[in-house]
């Protein structure tokens, strides 16, 4: 862990909570990621289903194979509560071109109607903002930025300056802080990059 990272990020959390019981909207979400069309994937819709989630994070990597008709059909098993206008996806590389193939991005952008082309997008639930962000888009130094990166900046300041937000949750799928490197290396560009805003 770098700097101390993992302790400054959970001492920003529990500052930024809620003061009282008044500024709490319950919700319920589901979050999950990697998950192909195993048994195991279906086993997790049903909790997902059983659970009467109000939305659905879905963390990217949605198919290892040439399609994703089959995760796309276990949305639509949600039912109409989730599908298709409270799944918000993100871009995973098994997802696009780097794992996968394009017809893979273009199938989950057609399918779920909050999704944008290039892939990043706000989605505003009570008083919490989301801000998803594609990790397979390059990221670049903020003295020549990115769409993404002005579109980042953009979207934190926005919530920042609206009294009704009291959480701001930025969601990617490649991590960019990990304890494993062996096996999936943090996003140093992003890290380096992206944290700065995030403070």
């Amino acid at each position: 862990v770098r700097d101390g990272e993992f302790a400054r990020i959970f001492e920003r959390i529990e500052k930024s909570g809620p003061s009282t019981l008044e500024e709490i909207q319950p919700l319920t979400f589901a979050a999950v990621g990697d998950m192909s069309c195993s048994s195991q994937a279906h086993k997790c819709f049903d909790i997902i289903k059983a659970a009467d989630v109000d939305f659905f994070l879905a963390l990217g990597d949605f198919s290892y194979g040439d399609l994703q008709t089959c995760w796309i059909n276990m949305c639509k098993a949600l039912g109409s509560k989730l599908f298709p206008n409270n799944i918000y996806p993100m871009i995973g590389n098994h997802d696009d071109d780097e794992s996968g193939t394009p017809q893979n991005r273009e199938e989950i952008i057609i399918a779920c109607p909050h999704m944008t082309l290039n892939g990043w997008y706000t989605v505003t639930k009570g008083n919490m903002r989301f801000i998803i962000m594609d990790t397979q888009m390059f990221f670049n130094n903020p003295n020549n930025p990115t769409a993404q990166y002005s579109f980042v900046k953009s979207a934190l300041e926005a919530a920042k300056n609206d009294s009704s937000i009291k959480w701001i949750i930025v969601c990617y799928h490649k991590p960019s802080i990990t304890p494993n490197e062996k096996d999936h290396a943090g996003l140093a560009d992003l890290r380096d990059d992206y944290h700065q805003l995030f403070d």
